[in-house]
């Protein structure tokens, strides 16, 4: 079966539902491929620009430091690669910036009547409080996530688990946050824990994030939950509520109002490791501003083999029942880098999974044969990172992809997300920053190309 479109874009996370968005609302038709999930659903739901240089203990006060740090010291980064007006061009912060800042205002925009809502911008870093009591830099956050004045030394922030949830234990996470405020001298020291009896759906153990939000959309749940929840914060006296990330899938902002309505506390969401309903939330509203652009989604099929002659012609992709053959004026690589399956680690080596484009590092240097256990520390986590998450394919300004001499792989062939080399998103907390402000650019450039074509 054969289907074809003006844009074809293989994979679903953050950068290829930005990417198709943009270039559906510019009149191109736009057809996504993927295999299962995205990986923004495996987010925390928060979307970081740059909050640290690889290395670096203290955070950028604001994206907007980071990026003109960036420009400066990181050569092969995809923000300093995407600050070049040309090929000969060179770096600017300001038009880098310029950039960025279109990219959120048109994330806003498309999300204007979506069931989230994003706090935040360009001018600074949110210190995001986490599951573990620790906080995190961000620049844009789910309006559900914000914490609003906890730190101050006037609050009482009551950390609420529920029993048997997986993934959040309460107590650990007030005391490390206890233990920060006590060290740094500063702001709210007055903390409590409690664990909530809720036993979503009879299920009192092993209660998984996604389970306990879904209890709680239901009436039963919610009434469980404000009753209880009610009853810690009147016995404490608490003024704010940190809770892990799970009032509802759907209407977490109504839910939040409806606790805060009750307990009279301010109630907020705290940022948590993948899997996390936030980030299910981000994915889901993509996916619908996607279909309302006009784009279809093929959900279930992965895409296998491509014909490339001069220009991508086609890409086969394989579902349980059929096999689709797609072709496309412009194709746009958004698979992420190992855990979107974009990059694949064996022991010979690191390579790049459908058109076989060479994979570098941080530099731009060629992995050929190099084992992924080479681009490791010895210290799982620590400031430096792996560099191992810094690698992907090599691109130009235009985000087409480059093959191993440089020179462009495919007129037709643009890359966004994950699979760019040149950013080590988890010790740099860029990783969303990075897949929308390359969505949003490879959506435009590909619509032209397309145009012309």
């Amino acid at each position: 079966m054969r289907m074809d479109s003006d844009i074809l874009i293989i994979g679903g996370g953050m950068a290829g539902l930005v990417a198709g968005t943009k270039a559906a609302q510019e009149g191109a038709s736009v057809t996504i491929v993927r295999k299962g999930e995205g990986a923004t659903s495996d987010s925390s739901g928060a979307i970081d620009v740059l909050g640290y240089l690889p290395g670096a203990t203290i955070p950028f006060l604001s994206p907007i430091e980071g990026l003109n740090a960036v420009t400066r010291l990181m050569p092969f980064h995809p923000y300093t690669v995407l600050s070049r007006r040309n090929r000969d061009a060179a770096n600017s912060s300001d038009y880098l910036i310029e950039r960025m800042n279109q990219s959120v205002e048109w994330l806003r925009s498309l999300l204007e009547d979506a069931e989230i809502r994003f706090v935040g911008g360009l001018q600074k870093n949110l210190a995001l409080l986490t599951v573990l009591g620790t906080t995190k830099p961000s620049a844009l956050v789910q309006d559900t996530m914000v914490a609003g004045s906890a730190a101050d030394d006037t609050s009482v922030l009551l950390f609420a688990g529920i029993k048997g949830l997986q993934d959040f234990n309460s107590r650990v996470s007030a005391r490390t946050y206890l233990d920060h405020q006590i060290t740094s001298e500063t702001g709210n020291q007055k903390v409590a824990q409690t664990d909530l009896e809720l036993a979503p759906f009879g299920k009192p153990y092993n209660i998984a994030m996604m389970d306990a939000a879904r209890y709680i959309e239901t009436e039963e749940g919610l009434e469980i939950l404000k009753e209880t929840l009610s009853a810690e914060v009147s016995k404490i006296g608490a003024t704010h509520v940190a809770m892990a990330p799970l009032l509802g899938i759907h209407n977490a902002r109504e839910i939040r109002a409806a606790l805060e309505k009750e307990t009279g506390a301010a109630v907020f969401e705290l940022l948590s490791f993948p899997p996390s309903v936030p980030g299910y939330r981000l994915s889901r509203s993509l996916e619908m501003a996607f279909r309302k652009a006009g784009g279809t989604l093929l959900i279930g099929h992965e895409a296998i083999s491509h014909e490339k002659n001069g220009v991508i012609s086609s890409v086969s992709a394989k579902s349980p029942r059929r096999t689709l053959e797609l072709t496309a004026k412009a194709i746009i690589l958004a698979t992420g880098k190992f855990l979107g399956g974009g990059i694949h680690g064996t022991e010979t080596g690191l390579r790049e999974r459908l058109f076989g484009l060479p994979v570098v590092d941080v530099d731009r240097r060629l992995l050929v044969g190099e084992k992924p256990v080479h681009l490791t520390n010895i210290t799982a986590i620590s400031p430096k990172g792996h560099s191992l998450f810094a690698s992907g394919v090599p691109y130009d300004h235009k985000l087409r992809a480059l093959d191993s001499s440089g020179a462009i792989f495919a007129e037709n062939l643009f890359c966004a997300g994950g699979v760019l080399s040149g950013h080590n998103y988890p010790v740099e907390k860029s990783g969303l920053g990075v897949a929308l402000l390359s969505g949003h650019v490879a959506g435009g450039i590909a619509t032209e190309y397309a145009e012309e074509a």
